[in-house]
């Protein structure tokens, strides 16, 4: 996949069983992690929406990361509206640590100007990576 542009499609209408699926991964034993590089991030992730949307009901979201550098991230729920936003990434600390810099949001409630997010990222297999150590995202294919 790398070298090739991510598209990405939202999914609200499978929010339910997306979060259902994303509950019983997350109590899962934890595999040993390992550091992730670009070529592994690169594609479409699946999991749940990060901080924020308690008062949302169910949310899942997903981020899709091209080789170039940007990103999109796209949370949806039961009770707000979605929210999408386009930025870049940088993988730091040899892959141990994920930035995100968000340059647009398509929710009127984001903060002004770009926002940086740093959290911890791991690889628990080619298929499932964790962020800040406790939200589990699971690769789309196809």
């Amino acid at each position: 996949m790398f070298g090739q542009e991510v598209k990405v499609v939202a999914r609200v209408t499978l929010v339910g069983a997306v979060a259902a699926g994303v509950s019983a991964i997350g109590l899962a034993g934890a595999a040993a992690a390992d550091a992730v590089s670009q070529q592994t991030l690169v594609g479409a992730w699946l999991g749940p929406a990060i901080g924020g949307m308690d008062e949302c009901g169910t949310a899942s979201a997903e981020y899709a990361f091209s080789p170039d550098g940007t990103y999109r991230y796209q949370a949806v729920s039961d009770n707000c509206k979605a929210v999408m936003i386009d930025g870049r990434y940088e993988l730091q600390a040899d892959g141990g640590v994920l930035q995100t810099r968000m340059e647009e949001c398509g929710d009127p409630g984001c903060p002004a100007g770009p926002s940086i997010l740093t959290m911890s990222i791991n690889a628990i297999d080619p298929d499932s990576i964790v962020l800040d150590g406790r939200y589990t995202y699971r690769r789309q294919h196809g």
